[in-house]
């Protein structure tokens, strides 16, 4: 059902389709408060409303979901706080409330929790990064363009995508990049209060893909060493404070702007 015209609201007769387990009505009209059954469904794996415009808050529920995979609820008009029950999960594997207007602190990921990825980039968080967040099994985190601040966790073993920008960071860049897994694929923290110089270990990174660190206040010569990042196709380093000239191994980078 989803691409369609369809609105109103959720019927409550949804709740006696016992065997239900993919439920997407994804990028339609629909509105009103989510159901409570749908958290708490017994069989429900998938549940897709994205980018409709559901009002209320995310249930507490969502955490303790008995089958529940996927939840995603991006692009509605839901506020409130996200539950702390979602960082405890041992079924949720990808939860998306990105684009809503979700408001207050970042959830503990505990290590025992099964997510995977945490998208909540465009709502008005705030608040610092839990020190424990790249601990667990999350491997992306997305929580660009909110209002979040301090400074990056330097354990941040389990991530591959690191999604920070738009947001009021600080610190000193070459501690993070010094820190970085060598898995990580993708690393944004564009649009923060980072300073520093980018340190040559950036090239031990090497499965990296994309790396955007615009418009900080970094500083100091741009390493020779992103040669070594035989990966990467997008490189975005403007509107910060470097020096000196861009070293010829970027110009050799076989996929850079392809």
């Amino acid at each position: 059902m989803k691409k369609n015209a369809i609105a109103g609201t959720l019927p409550s007769s949804l709740e006696n389709l016992s065997q239900l387990i993919y439920f997407d009505v994804n990028a339609n009209g629909l509105k009103g408060v989510l159901p409570e059954f749908l958290y708490t469904h017994l069989n429900l794996a998938y549940l897709l409303l994205d980018d409709n415009a559901f009002t209320g808050t995310v249930s507490s529920s969502l955490g303790t979901s008995p089958k529940l995979l996927h939840c995603w609820l991006r692009n509605s008009k839901l506020s409130g706080t996200i539950p702390s029950s979602l960082g405890q999960s041992s079924t949720l594997e990808s939860v998306d409330l990105s684009g809503n207007s979700l408001s207050g602190s970042l959830p503990e990921v505990q290590p025992s929790s099964s997510l995977k990825a945490l998208y909540l980039a465009n709502n008005t968080l705030t608040g610092t990064i839990p020190p424990n967040i790249g601990t667990s099994s999350l491997w992306l985190l997305s929580i660009s363009n909110n209002q979040i601040e301090g400074s990056i966790p330097l354990e941040l073993p389990s991530l591959t995508i690191i999604d920070f920008g738009g947001n009021v960071l600080t610190g000193d860049i070459g501690a993070v990049i010094d820190s970085l897994p060598r898995s990580l694929e993708s690393f944004d923290i564009s649009e923060n209060e980072l300073r520093g110089n980018i340190p040559s270990s950036i090239g031990n990174v090497t499965t990296l893909e994309f790396f955007d660190v615009q418009n900080n206040r970094l500083t100091g010569a741009i390493p020779s060493a992103f040669g070594s990042l035989s990966k990467l196709s997008t490189l975005h380093l403007g509107k910060n404070i470097f020096s000196g000239t861009v070293p010829n191994t970027i110009a050799s980078l076989p996929k850079l702007g392809k």
